[in-house]
This record gives structure tokens, C-alpha cells and sequence, in this order.
């Protein structure tokens, strides 16, 4: 073997060590075998093909050895389901039925600031989820999280409000929940999909119009999301105990995976409390600002601590019935 070989063979032994130790204990000579022999003559580093295949493999085995790759369908379900929900609501009870705002910043059009794009954006992810497959739906939520994302920026550009952040980034961390969604979910899987978005889409827009007359984002936008996470952890919590008598706990791992968005949903209430506690302005855009940013971090950090202690938990193996969508346990 010359040096160049012995080289690239360290590097690239080098890389797959970001699989599971587990993992490597029994694939790591055989990956190795592998890119080595697809490898270009004098070639002294993996390429960066090579180099996104291994981080790839290794977030889903990562994925697969904490119990979350199972779970991760399941919050995406809920993320995508939530997502509409809230696009609903917005768009019908601010943008199109809310009152006319007197100020000297245009409305965008009929509706009330250039949000309406975003929404109409994360309606249409929706409806794609009722009868398109995941990677679909996954190229629908990309498209909506650049349009949500470009609404500070065209603000700046244009003379158009926007809906406040409290609205965007909840959506948003929805958004990057919502692209676990499986490639092909299974049919049983795939229609609880389409139902749950249907279901939830369909009450919102109800609730948008039989009980909201309308109004502006900031009249009531911290107690609507903070109901929709009340709701939303209510599910969560009923589902993990319905799918735990039967020994499945993908429902208390969506839960934890869900925790971040979870956490930016309650960023009113949560600062609320902070300033009864401390005492300081509950209108300080920094004290909002800072609670939504310490909150998110402690839930990701939960979020970790779990995929951590479970990784280095001996469980039986686990795989998904590619037909019907659940889970079967072998041993």
C-alpha cells in the first residue's frame, strides 16, 4: 500500500467514526471496503460526495440507535398538521376578515401585511400532504420555510408589515419538524396522514370564522398559540399513553422531538411569568427575545439528554411494516 492509500484509508476511517460505535464495530470495515473501491486513482481525501453520504448515513443510524427515526414520522405528522392549522387560522381571521388598519404602513392589497404569502404558502404544503408522498411534501415545507424566512428582509425592502415573530418562528420550528416526514409512509401511514391534516385544517378554518370576527396579530396571537401548544401537548401526552399500553414509545419521543416548538408556542405565557417573578417590563421586546431563545435551547437541550441516555440504552431491534406503517418489535 503506498502512502497516498494509507492516507486516504486513515481519512476515511477517520470519517465513518461519526456512526454509532456500535455501528462501526460491525459495518466500519465493510463501508470502508466500499468507498474504497469506488475511489479514483492518487485521490488523497474522500470527496464531498462522499464525505455527504457518510454524514447522511450516519444521522439516520444516529437516528435509528436512539429510537427517534421511528418517532420522527409521528412529530412530523403533528409539525405538518399544526403548521396548516396555524396558516388557517392566520390567513382567515387577520389577513382576509380582520379589521382595516389605520396607520402609515399599506396593507398588502385586501389583506392585511405581506404575511399572506407565507400562509398561503403553508396551506398549499397541506394540501399537497393530503395526496402527495413525503419527499414531496418535504420540497413543499423547504419552499414555505424560504418564504417565511424572506418576509423580514422583503419588510425592509418593501412598505408592507409582516406578522409579528412570535407568529413566524413557531412556524418555522414546525416547519424543520415537519421535514421528518418518510419518503413513503406506507398506506395505513400515509392515509392517518391525510386524515390528521384534513381534520385539523378543516377545525381551524371553522374556528377562524364561526368564532373570530377578526382582528390584528397582536391583539391575541400570544393566547392563540399558546391554546394551540396546550391542545397540541394534550394529543401528544394522550397519544404516548394510548401507544404505550401496547408497549410502542414513539408517542412520548414525538413528544420530546416536538419539545422546541413546543416551547416557542408558549413564549408569551413563559415571559409572562418571568415578569411576575422578577419584576421587570413585560413589554421589553429583549425580555421576549431572551425567553424564547433560552427556552428553545432548554427543550433542544432535553432533546439531546434523551437521544444521549437512549443511545446507550441495549433495546431489541426495531423496524417499521413498510405496508400498514407500524412498528414491530423482533425478539
Amino acid at each position: 500500500m503506498t502512502d497516498d492509500q494509507s492516507l486516504l484509508e486513515r481519512r476515511y476511517r477517520a470519517l465513518l467514526r461519526c456512526y454509532p460505535a456500535h455501528y462501526q464495530a460491525h459495518r466500519s470495515d465493510e463501508m470502508l471496503d466500499t468507498y474504497l473501491a469506488t475511489v479514483d486513482g492518487g485521490r488523497r481525501r474522500p470527496s464531498a460526495a462522499d464525505v455527504r453520504d457518510v454524514l447522511a448515513g450516519a444521522s439516520r443510524a444516529h437516528l435509528r440507535s436512539t429510537g427517534m427515526a421511528a418517532a420522527l414520522p409521528v412529530a412530523a405528522t403533528v409539525a405538518i398538521s399544526t403548521s396548516t392549522m396555524l396558516a388557517t387560522y392566520w390567513l382567515i381571521s387577520i389577513e382576509v376578515i380582520g379589521p382595516t388598519r389605520v396607520g402609515p404602513v399599506p396593507t398588502f392589497g385586501p389583506f392585511q401585511t405581506i404575511g399572506v404569502v407565507a400562509w398561503v404558502a403553508w396551506l398549499a404544503v397541506g394540501l399537497t400532504a393530503l395526496v402527495s408522498p413525503g419527499r414531496v411534501v418535504r420540497v413543499g415545507v423547504l419552499a414555505a420555510l424560504a418564504v417565511t424566512v424572506a418576509l423580514l428582509p422583503a419588510t425592509v425592502l418593501l412598505p408592507y408589515d409582516r406578522p409579528p415573530l412570535m407568529v413566524l418562528v413557531p412556524q418555522l420550528a414546525l416547519g424543520l419538524v415537519a421535514l421528518g416526514l418518510p419518503d413513503s409512509p406506507g398506506a395505513r401511514a400515509g392515509l392517518r396522514l391525510r386524515v390528521v391534516v384534513a381534520l385539523v385544517t378543516a377545525t381551524a378554518a371553522a374556528v377562524a370564522i364561526i368564532t373570530m370576527p377578526g382582528g390584528l396579530y397582536r391583539w391575541f396571537d400570544g393566547d392563540v398559540l399558546a391554546a394551540t401548544a396546550a391542545i397540541l401537548l394534550t394529543g401528544l401526552l394522550g397519544a404516548s399513553g394510548l401507544l404505550a399500553v401496547r408497549g410502542d414509545d414513539r408517542g412520548w419521543l414525538a413528544t420530546v422531538i416536538m419539545l422546541p416548538a413546543l416551547a416557542l408556542l408558549l413564549v408569551e405565557p413563559l415571559t409572562g411569568l418571568v415578569v411576575s417573578y422578577a419584576g421587570t417590563s413585560a413589554d421589553s421586546w429583549t425580555l421576549t427575545a431572551w425567553v424564547a431563545a433560552v427556552s428553545a435551547l432548554a427543550a433542544g437541550a432535553a432533546l439531546l439528554l434523551t437521544a444521549a441516555i437512549r443511545s446507550r440504552q441495549p433495546r431489541r431491534p426495531a423496524t417499521v411494516c413498510p405496508t400498514c406503517g407500524n412498528r414491530a418489535v423482533s425478539g
